[in-house]
């Protein structure tokens, strides 16, 4: 009979030490290794001060590029919840702040992509997004995504609702207030995203909605100028929708997304 050439003990001893540096490794992962996880384009998403470890960390500063401008995030902390290792699930909180407005999400990693779940927040200017958008526009977003799932760094699926607050178009030097407004964003099929919206009174009610896929996306509205409308917002609605006749417009706008 051929001999180990260490005794059995000592090899259990030494398969345990293993098991239990590798342990030590993983568990102590540094926070900076989200470098690997980021957009693949360089600096389209640069992260600073990064602190803590992958389990529980947190990044400074985070600045992610658009086609028209830089965003600015602070204080991007992520927290592991130890359940749903059970399930085989690294499940994270995840919070941040953009311009003093918190978000909240809970981030579920898995080999198949990443799922958001109760993507929370409230109370961003819309101003801040002017240059990104066809018009002057103002007001607040109210963001509440039940869910939103992302496949090999693409997002195929959106559900939830994006409230309009204090809706307002700047016309001129005037800034005209028009009503709340709400969208239902649904996903009807893989990678095919659409809009219905809502309104809750005011100068303006809206009917109809946008879809989005393949990088393009299309609006189709139909706007009513109720008799509370100033002059200016009836003439402002006049310069970017056709006429219906009985105070009604028909908004169309379509385009590709860089």
């Amino acid at each position: 009979m051929k001999l180990l050439p260490f005794p059995i003990p000592r090899v259990r001893t030494i398969l345990f030490v293993i098991i239990l540096l590798v342990f030590f490794l993983i568990y102590n992962a540094p926070a900076r290794l989200v470098h690997y996880v980021l957009p693949p384009n360089e600096g389209t998403v640069l992260p600073y001060d990064i602190q803590g470890t992958i389990w529980n960390g947190s990044i400074g500063t985070l600045f992610v590029q658009t086609p028209k401008q830089w965003l600015h995030f602070n204080q991007l902390r992520w927290q592991l919840s130890p359940w749903h290792l059970f399930a085989g699930q690294l499940r994270y909180r995840v919070t941040l702040q953009y311009l003093r407005h918190p978000a909240f999400a809970h981030i579920v990693l898995h080999f198949g992509g990443i799922d958001m779940e109760q993507v929370q927040m409230s109370g961003l200017p819309l101003k801040h997004f002017r240059d990104l958008l066809p018009l002057p526009l103002d007001g607040q977003l109210i963001i509440n995504l039940e869910r939103v799932e992302l496949r090999h760094r693409e997002i195929t699926t959106i559900q939830g609702a994006v409230a309009w607050s204090g809706a307002a178009a700047i016309i001129g030097s005037n800034v005209e207030d028009f009503g709340d407004f709400s969208m239902k964003i649904t996903t009807p099929e893989e990678g095919q995203f659409a809009g219905e919206l809502t309104d809750f009174g005011g100068h303006l009610a809206l009917n109809g909605g946008a879809t989005y896929q393949d990088k393009k996306f299309s609006v189709k509205v139909e706007i009513e100028v109720r008799d509370s409308a100033s002059p200016s917002l009836r003439h402002g609605v006049q310069l970017i929708a056709r006429p219906l006749g009985n105070n009604r417009f028909l908004l169309e706008y379509s385009g590709n997304v860089p």
